[in-house]
């Protein structure tokens, strides 16, 4: 069979043909190293594809395995389940049924903009992060740093999925690799009847139980100041002071 030039031969080279004394593969005539079943819609870009979805090729530009060339290697573990050929650990496959990047297939795509964090993935100059497991919340094809109740008409600066939002960056207060909306201080004995209390004394939650919000933070009483006059919590732009009981 001809294999050019540089290609390569297991048996004996004469000019542009290879001369085999035992085939590997026969298809239409010629011998080929590897057989790999890619389905009919399936691409052979290094080889001859045949009717009934198999690609023919003398070589393998991707992951060889047991006489297929696989386009796709992954490392699944023991446990993780495999759509293709498993091999130990490992996980043979041709079609990509997440997300291909860089000529590897992950499960998750996620948007993290240029300046977010890509822990235990692969990030793109687009801001996207490729990752095949995720230790946070997973949702159509991504993995979200973040999610939280907003009913179904509070705002949501990512992805909603019913009364839930996902995203990735917090623009409120992080605590214990979560986001909330608020931080107040309640102080050790104070009471946090809507978050999560901190040793430091800070309640974090997403919704207020007090009557006031600002800038981040619940308070219980609001008074008007004006342009003067002593503020015992934090004075507002507009001559409001918010505070809390000590």
């Amino acid at each position: 069979m001809p294999v050019g030039t540089f290609g390569t031969c297991s048996g004996v080279k004469s000019g542009y043909y290879c001369y085999y004394a035992s085939c590997k593969y026969s298809y239409h005539s010629s011998c080929y190293e590897y057989k790999t079943y890619v389905g009919r819609s399936g691409s052979c870009s290094h080889g001859v594809k045949s009717s009934t979805g198999y690609c023919y090729s003398t070589s393998c530009p991707y992951h060889a395995y047991a006489g297929s060339c696989y386009k796709y290697k992954r490392y699944v573990g023991s446990s993780e389940s495999c759509n293709g050929t498993r091999s130990d650990y490992y996980c043979y496959f041709t079609s990509c049924s997440g997300h291909a990047y860089l000529e590897k297939c992950y499960e998750y795509r996620t948007y993290v903009g240029p300046s977010g964090s890509c822990s235990g993935g692969v990030k793109s100059t687009t801001g996207h992060c490729y990752s095949n497991s995720c230790h946070d919340y997973a949702y159509d094809g991504s993995c979200y740093k973040n999610r939280k109740i907003v009913g179904h008409s509070g705002t949501c600066t990512g992805v909603r999925l019913g009364s839930y939002c996902y995203f990735t960056s917090c623009s409120g207060h992080t605590y214990l690799e979560k986001c909330y909306q608020y931080k107040t201080y309640v102080g050790p004995s104070g009471w946090c009847s809507s978050g999560v209390k901190s040793p430091a004394g800070y309640c974090y939650s997403t919704s207020c139980s007090t009557i006031y919000a600002y800038r981040g933070t619940c308070y219980k009483h609001r008074y008007y100041l004006g342009g003067s006059g002593y503020c015992r919590g934090v004075r507002a732009y507009d001559g409001y002071c918010y505070y809390n009981d000590k």
